[in-house]
């Protein structure tokens, strides 16, 4: 099976630079003035609407990518062995799914801190249902129409496809990891205790595990308390950065044009960088924790991008003539 693309790359290495010069500022802006501006704009007990619009919908993005992956593994479907053909079902569905759970969740999330309606439990699950449904219904529809009214390359379909779903699950993957490793506390666990300050960890602390062995030795303690390191609703928003490329990218009318791909690749970077912010307002992490959110999607995209799909082809060695 070929694995790159047919398209041009349409991430150029200038724009990924710039991305991660952006990464890098707020990285240091967070790591000196993390505590102050987070006790500037988080109000316990009063978060702000930006905050918990935030929360709900900054995981649109790789809601999306998972969508349109699973009907592109399924609608394009590796040909040859049986096996393989199974399996790129198999992973099209699993994909699906949890694009599914994410919506769903996503759902809840307004359900409870939007609309206010935790009374009302088992009416908010079967709209969640249905929303999902939905949702899932237009993003995998999407990849229905690319493959059978748009004219979308089904082989470039099928490989990206792939692409988004390692980019989601790679990313998850590395920053759960720092999760544990950090165990950095919460800022809206922070500001309940006494003194918030004194329990305030700078971004060079590390804490291995203790948001493990925290919730071992008190069985009331959530675990989640200790995993703002870094953020998790950043990472799946970063790949916003990927996932509208690589869907146009599908497209042999658009996929030429590189005003579209940039256009693209900064609309989902602008995406990332306001789901950071709103999860500032939120109290859920320091400004640091998503910078390394961003920057966490951005490196792993960068390297999948650069080192799989769209590594240089070495020219063929010419034949001496006789």
């Amino acid at each position: 099976m070929k694995i790159s693309v047919n398209a041009k790359n349409p991430i150029k290495l200038r724009d990924i630079i710039i991305a991660a010069c952006i990464v890098v500022a707020i990285l240091v802006l967070g790591g000196i003035f993390d505590y102050k501006l987070t006790s500037a704009v988080y109000v316990p007990g009063n978060e702000s609407w930006f905050g918990i619009v935030g929360a709900a919908l900054v995981e649109l993005p790789v809601c999306l990518g998972l969508g349109f992956a699973g009907g592109s593994l399924i609608f394009c479907r590796y040909k040859g062995k049986k096996v393989w053909e199974v399996f790129s079902i198999v992973i099209g569905a699993l994909a699906i799914l949890v694009s599914y759970y994410f919506v769903y969740d996503t759902f809840n999330d307004i359900s409870k801190d939007i609309i206010r309606m935790q009374e009302h439990a088992s009416v908010i699950k079967i709209l969640a249902v249905f929303f999902a449904f939905i949702m899932e219904g237009l993003f995998v529809g999407l990849a229905a129409l690319g493959r059978f009214k748009w004219g979308f390359d089904q082989h470039d379909m099928f490989i990206l496809g792939i692409a988004m779903i390692i980019i989601a699950a790679a990313s998850a993957i590395v920053s759960n990891g720092m999760k544990f490793l950090w165990s950095r506390p919460r800022p809206r666990y922070i500001f309940t205790l006494d003194d918030p300050e004194a329990a305030f960890h700078p971004l060079w602390k590390l804490d291995p595990f203790k948001s493990i062995t925290a919730s071992i030795k008190d069985k009331s303690f959530k675990s989640n308390n200790l995993k703002s390191f870094p953020s998790g609703h950043t990472v799946y928003a970063g790949t916003a950065m990927f996932v509208l490329p690589y869907i146009a990218c599908c497209s042999p009318k658009v996929r030429d044009d590189r005003r579209i791909m940039v256009a693209l690749f900064y609309v989902g970077m602008l995406w990332c960088i306001l789901a950071g912010l709103s999860r500032v307002y939120a109290g859920a992490h320091f400004l640091s924790d998503t910078a390394a959110g961003f920057g966490t999607t951005l490196l792993v995209g960068s390297l999948i991008n650069y080192l799989l799909l769209f590594r240089k082809k070495k020219a063929p060695s010419e034949e001496p003539q006789a």
